[in-house]
């Protein structure tokens, strides 16, 4: 991914010099950006979160502290993921209405480029990626940067909490269809990543019982409700 040709679209992105693509590669590691027919192309900047979570794993399960001082394309490892995402994260960053930061519109997880929102899936990949930065940093040496980070997580993490949770629906997919009882399955990741607590935590619970009225009679689960067959 380092090594990658990405960074085509940064006038869709507040200028950030990213390093991960905002959609997926052609086989040549250059940035593809489909446009599906419409006027924009897809801008997914829960990539860049996910990026940031992934590399915490693969340290977390190898050890392999060595790995962040080895060269890219532009840099070392460590020098490639402060400044081409978690710093592409930061400039992307607005004020929540009730609180905290979350991520400006995008296309996120379900390739909406006709439909850019402010989704959860997005602020929810932001707040992850960033608090495991905050350990990729440590792991780095990297203090400041550390302290940085886990700093700017915990405001993400507020503004998604707060932005994002219905006292009676549980974490809701966006912000621009959070009245209209639009359901989004991507919210189930609020409970994998730890964001909302624990299964028995209330909050968790009211979203399971909103996201089962995504269950198909056949078996399985839609994306979303409403009536896009997409």
């Amino acid at each position: 991914f380092l090594n990658a040709e990405a960074g085509k679209f940064k006038r869709y992105v507040n200028g950030a010099d990213y390093r991960i693509s905002l959609t997926r590669y052609y086989g040549t590691g250059e940035e593809e950006n489909d446009y599906s027919g419409m006027d924009g192309p897809n801008i997914e900047m829960d990539d860049w979160g996910l990026f940031l979570w992934a590399e915490r794993q693969y340290l977390d399960a190898s050890g392999d502290k060595a790995w962040l001082k080895e060269k890219t394309r532009q840099g070392t490892v460590y020098e490639a993921t402060l400044h081409g995402v978690a710093e592409a994260i930061a400039k992307n960053l607005e004020a929540s209405p009730k609180g905290g930061l979350i991520m400006k519109r995008d296309s996120s997880i379900w390739e909406s480029n006709d439909d850019v929102k402010h989704y959860a899936f997005t602020t929810l990949m932001a707040a992850r990626g960033l608090a495991d930065f905050s350990m990729i940093a440590r792991a780095a040496g990297r203090l400041a940067d550390a302290r940085k980070y886990a700093k700017l997580a915990a405001r993400v993490e507020l503004g998604f909490q707060r932005a994002f949770t219905d006292p009676k629906k549980g974490v809701v997919g966006d912000l621009e269809s959070a009245k209209t009882g639009y359901v989004d399955s991507s919210v189930i990741e609020a409970l994998n990543m730890g964001e909302i607590g624990g299964n028995d935590n209330p909050l968790a619970q009211r979203t399971l019982q909103t996201l089962r009225q995504l269950k198909l009679p056949s078996g399985g689960y839609r994306r979303t409700g409403g009536s896009d067959p997409y």
